[in-house]
């Protein structure tokens, strides 16, 4: 039942991308999205943010489980073409119509600001290969080889995207989640030597759900807060304590991150924190001008142009967000 669910959705999505040249180019206003999505949205008037769709949402005979939701991953290239993972091993870009599965299991996946898709395997971090024989996993999917790139500091360690593609890396150890940084380094003559050495920036005994940052700045969304430090590690700033779990974070490009909760999506800095997007379990990637969203119950996903633009406002939609 679980893959036929799975072979549906990808069906779907392959389907869908015959409408998402009509639907992407329609601008929508919160109440639209309101009704469509069941979500509440705030955009201040002329703030030169809007929002269209990228994909619409589809309307599935039977609802996706719980477990496939929670599983869905969700990232978009320097294009705005979003890709969004399942199971491990599918990756599905509904606006091409591709569906396709990497050779190897991953754990997580992102693209870096160059614009290359990332993984990070049981054991390693990697890329998509050059094409080669590869005999399909269960005669559904292409397969697309894995090519590793480096060892990571432990198993099962989670990849995330800084500026200059720079990664970050959060693993378990020692019954600690740590936090490192791998950078791009240049040789003396300023040539790049690719990414190279592993820096512990930051460690706690409490799940480290999401990092996020640049420009010298990190953040951490550690359970129910969000940690902002320097790349280094030798200052922090820990903001007051949100009343829900940090989900996700996305750097914004501006000194403060994009954030998601079970409840909504918002903005945090040093200066201010508020949600303008309530939905559930939503999932985010900022590509530096566009926040893409995706609706896990139902696939949609909404482009929110501008959404730097939103760091500049002040509101906060009916719901309390501190403690």
């Amino acid at each position: 039942m679980k893959n036929n669910m799975n072979k549906a959705l990808c069906f779907k999505f392959v389907m869908l991308t015959v409408f998402i040249a009509i639907f992407a180019v329609s601008h929508l206003r919160a109440s639209e999205l309101a009704s469509v999505l069941e979500t509440k949205l705030m955009i201040p008037m002329n703030s030169g943010v809007t929002v269209k769709w990228v994909v619409p949402p589809a309307n599935f005979n039977e609802p996706l489980s719980k477990n496939l939701i929670n599983s869905l991953q969700f990232s978009v290239d320097n294009q705005g073409s979003p890709w969004i993972g399942v199971e491990e091993r599918k990756l599905i870009n509904p606006v091409k119509g591709v569906v396709m599965e990497l050779s190897e299991p991953f754990k997580n996946f992102m693209h870096n600001s160059s614009g290359a898709m990332m993984f990070s395997t049981p054991t390693t971090m990697g890329f998509i290969g050059l094409a080669s024989e590869i005999k399909d996993l269960n005669g559904d999917f292409p397969v697309v080889p894995y090519q590793p790139l480096c060892d990571l500091p432990s198993f099962y360690s989670k990849i995330y995207k800084g500026l200059n593609n720079s990664v970050y890396i959060v693993s378990e150890e020692q019954k600690k989640n740590v936090v490192y940084l791998l950078k791009p380094q240049k040789d003396s003559y300023g040539k790049n030597e690719g990414l190279k050495g592993f820096v512990k920036i930051f460690e706690h005994s409490k799940p480290i759900n999401s990092v996020a940052g640049g420009e010298g700045k990190c953040f951490i969304a550690l359970d129910n807060r969000i940690i902002e430090l320097n790349d280094s590690g030798s200052s922090a700033f820990i903001q007051d304590v949100y009343k829900e779990k940090i989900n996700d974070l996305a750097y914004a490009n501006n000194g403060g991150v994009f954030f998601t909760t079970d409840t909504g999506v918002g903005y945090h800095s040093r200066n201010k924190s508020f949600k303008f997007l309530e939905t559930k379990k939503a999932k985010i990637s900022f590509d530096g001008k566009n926040l893409y969203v995706l609706f896990p119950e139902n696939m949609g996903i909404i482009a929110i142009e501008n959404a730097i633009k939103l760091s500049e406002q002040i509101f906060s939609l009916n719901a309390k967000l501190f403690d």
